[in-house]
């Protein structure tokens, strides 16, 4: 099974053999390579990191060996969750990103009439239906296709700015696209960065990423990992688990949270060519370091291929 990010054979080989040993073990959360750990706090030497539910982390530790073909391997605890809100209305006070607003932007609150909060990432166009929102398919699925999706988060059906066309929750990811209607105006830049994502590719690791989500505004990470994550939707990692990445705070910057609910469905984008390179889809709370929230986004260019895309 081949790792989204890392092409190294001697890794990649490492990589698959231990998601084959532990990837059906309950309570195993996500297999991936990325920067090991020692003592708690991340390294420069790239390896095999296993992540475990807190509840299972003890009863796993005879399964995940230190060292697996002579590369070393991390084992962390971690507890990961979609990073959507509930359905409310937006109150007096909210931050803009909140409230209704014309032109449409990427950065800004959304749902389907029947989903949670999250937030819209993307102008598309679709090859057949024209222009598009992009977001997770948890935020903009509910009802069918055609339901209604709405801006801001918070409003009701005379809010309804685009319906459902196409999603899906599997082993590429958690994306979804609605069609836009002409209610509003559009205009395609990220709010807080006016920056246009008008190419996609792979995320390298170790480079630096921004997104902007309604949950924390702007913020910067830096991808510490790729592999496969259990995202919420089956049982078993090996089954059921999606290929992604992680993100982490940048280290020195005094921010321990790259991400927070309502921010399903950001784009991240590298910061040296601003291509787009995945879309937001859940936290990995850090329970080795208390407050700390990294991300896992899927792969831009495998949801914009899914779903028949481009960047508008």
């Amino acid at each position: 099974m081949a790792n989204p990010i890392i092409n190294e054979p001697r890794l990649t080989a490492a990589y698959e053999k231990m998601l084959e040993r532990v990837g059906r073990l309950e309570g195993v959360l996500g297999v991936d390579i990325g920067f090991l750990y020692e003592n708690g706090r991340p390294t420069d030497e790239l390896g095999i990191r296993v992540f475990s539910s807190e509840e299972r982390w003890e009863y796993l530790r005879d399964a995940v060996p230190p060292s697996i073909d002579d590369v070393k391997v991390s084992h962390l605890v971690s507890r990961f969750e979609k990073h959507e809100s509930p359905r409310c209305a937006s109150l007096p006070g909210e931050p803009p990103r909140k409230k209704r607003v014309d032109p449409i932007q990427p950065g800004v609150s959304v749902r389907n009439l029947g989903a949670s909060a999250g937030t819209i990432g993307l102008i598309v166009d679709h090859a057949t239906k024209g222009r598009c929102i992009l977001s997770c398919a948890h935020v903009l699925t509910g009802g069918g296709v055609g339901a209604g999706v709405v801006q801001p988060a918070g409003g009701l059906g005379s809010d309804e700015i685009a319906s459902l066309h196409d999603s899906f929750d599997d082993e590429d990811g958690d994306a979804a696209i609605a069609i836009l209607s002409s209610a509003r105006r559009v205009l395609i830049a990220q709010l807080g960065t006016d920056v246009v994502i008008s190419t996609v590719r792979t995320p390298q690791i170790g480079e630096i990423v921004t997104k902007s989500g309604v949950g924390t505004g702007v913020t910067c990470g830096k991808v510490d990992g790729g592999g496969r994550y259990l995202t919420g939707r089956g049982a078993s990692l090996k089954d059921d688990g999606t290929q992604a990445f992680r993100i982490v705070p940048l280290q020195g910057r005094g921010r321990r949270v790259t991400s927070n609910f309502s921010d399903s469905g950001s784009v991240w984008y590298a910061h040296a060519d601003k291509a787009g390179v995945g879309l937001h889809m859940q936290g990995a709370r850090d329970l080795i370091t208390p407050g700390m929230m990294n991300s896992i986004a899927c792969l831009l260019p495998t949801v914009l291929t899914r779903l028949q895309a481009t960047p508008a």
